[in-house]
C-alpha cells in the first residue's frame, strides 16, 4: 500500500501467467549469433490486472512492449505521460526511466514481453515510434493475442534452442503486426 492507501503490486493477480527466461539462458542464446537476434526474456498476460504498478526510474537493459486489451492504464515513459487503451501499444526503451499501471476505475487486461538482443535497437524506428508518444495504435488486431499466448507456450515447454529460436520468431512476426 501507498502512503495514501491506494494499493499497488506489481504481479499476482487472479488468472496472470507469465514466463521468466533465466538471465544466463537468454545471455547465452544471444552469445551463439542466433538466426533471429530479438528474444522475448520475458511474457505474460495480466488480466483485470486492478491496482498494476510498475515503477523503474533508472529503467531496465530489456525493452518493454505492453498492449491493452481491455480496460485502460497509463505511463510514464521519461518525462512524456500517457493514457493506455484497448488496441494500444507502449514500447519503453531500454535503459528509460518508465512507470506503468491500471487506471483505477477500469483496470486494464494486458499482454507484455521484454525484449533483447541486438535488433531491439531498431524497433523504434522500424515502428516509426515518435520519442514524445511511444504508443502504437495497431487496434484489436486478433493475431496480438494469439502470438502473446503462442509465446507463452513456447517458453512455457523449456528453454530448448528450438524453443527459443520459435519464441524468437513469434517475437518477431508480433512486431509486424505493430507496424501500422
Amino acid at each position: 500500500m501507498t502512503e495514501g492507501g491506494e494499493q499497488r503490486i506489481k504481479e499476482g493477480f487472479p488468472g496472470q501467467r507469465m514466463v521468466v527466461l533465466p538471465r544466463p539462458v537468454v545471455s547465452g542464446w544471444l552469445d551463439g549469433q542466433p538466426l533471429i537476434e530479438l528474444v522475448p526474456s520475458d511474457v505474460g498476460h495480466y488480466p483485470r490486472a486492478q491496482w498494476h504498478f510498475v515503477e523503474r526510474p533508472e529503467g531496465i537493459s530489456q525493452s518493454v512492449l505492453i498492449y491493452c486489451t481491455d480496460g485502460c492504464g497509463w505511463a510514464r515513459v521519461g518525462d512524456v505521460s500517457l493514457r493506455i487503451r484497448p488496441g494500444q501499444a507502449l514500447l519503453a526503451p531500454a535503459g528509460v526511466s518508465h512507470s506503468y499501471g491500471a487506471a483505477s476505475d477500469d483496470p486494464w487486461t494486458i499482454y507484455w514481453v521484454h525484449l533483447e538482443g541486438d535488433k531491439v535497437a531498431l524497433l523504434p524506428d522500424l515502428l516509426e515510434l515518435d520519442p514524445e508518444e511511444p504508443l502504437l495504435h495497431p487496434g484489436r488486431d486478433p493475431a496480438i493475442p494469439t502470438l502473446f499466448e503462442k509465446m507463452l507456450s513456447i517458453l512455457g515447454r523449456g528453454y530448448t534452442s528450438d524453443n527459443l529460436l520459435s519464441a524468437s520468431m513469434a517475437l518477431g512476426q508480433l512486431v509486424t503486426h505493430l507496424v501500422v
